[in-house]
């Protein structure tokens, strides 16, 4: 390990960990913030998936500008595994019915 004083490793690495994580703390909260104004349309965005309709849910979706922004959802296995394919090439799989289980969660916290 490198000899450091406190202030030092207190300048140099403690101090910068904690800014990123008031960082990621701050996007996390806007994005819960951005998912909870937004209930009515994810209810909307679901209803479109369940119905097989990807193409509307999509563009749903990137209207309401939240994260990630997708390029294509698809349905796979029977429609039971939700694909969100991002833009810039991540994936990410997701069982439909834990999708509707937590946003179904979120309107009971909310009363609705």
């Amino acid at each position: 390990m490198v000899d450091m004083s406190v202030k030092e490793w207190h300048e140099q690495q403690f101090l910068p960990w904690k800014r990123a994580v008031a960082k990621y703390l701050d996007e996390k909260r806007v994005q819960e913030a951005l998912l909870q104004q937004n209930l009515g349309q994810l209810q909307t965005i679901v209803a479109l998936l369940l119905e097989g309709r990807t193409k509307p849910a999509l563009m749903a979706w990137n209207s309401l500008q939240l994260n990630p922004r997708l390029e294509n959802i698809k349905l796979e296995q029977q429609g039971e595994v939700l694909v969100l394919i991002q833009q810039g090439g991540g994936v990410l799989r997701l069982q439909l019915d834990d999708v509707v289980e937590d946003l179904q969660r979120m309107l009971d916290e909310r009363g609705v």
